[in-house]
């Protein structure tokens, strides 16, 4: 029988801590995922890739970034009166 206890317990979490914070470094473009694009820093040499109307209306937060356009985008359903940037 498994008896729980403080020392074995904190390893434990900061072992779990540990591969989160390596996982979030190995697999995520932190840029992109905290903006809300899929892909893309907003750099010249690597912009932000705009694939949704969301992606698109997040323009007006940050217009100094670069952008591509990576699908059409229909405002019609999601936007129906769409501010231009």
């Amino acid at each position: 029988m498994y008896t729980w206890n403080k020392k074995s317990g904190l390893s434990r979490l900061a072992l779990l801590f540990f591969f989160a914070a390596l996982t979030f470094v190995l697999f995520a473009d932190g840029k992109a995922w905290a903006s809300g694009f899929a892909s893309g820093a907003g750099t010249e040499e690597n912009p932000y890739v705009i694939t949704t109307a969301s992606e698109l209306n997040l323009v007006r937060n940050d217009l100094k970034a670069h952008y591509r356009l990576g699908n059409d985008i229909d405002l019609t359903t999601e936007y129906p009166v769409w501010k231009p940037i």
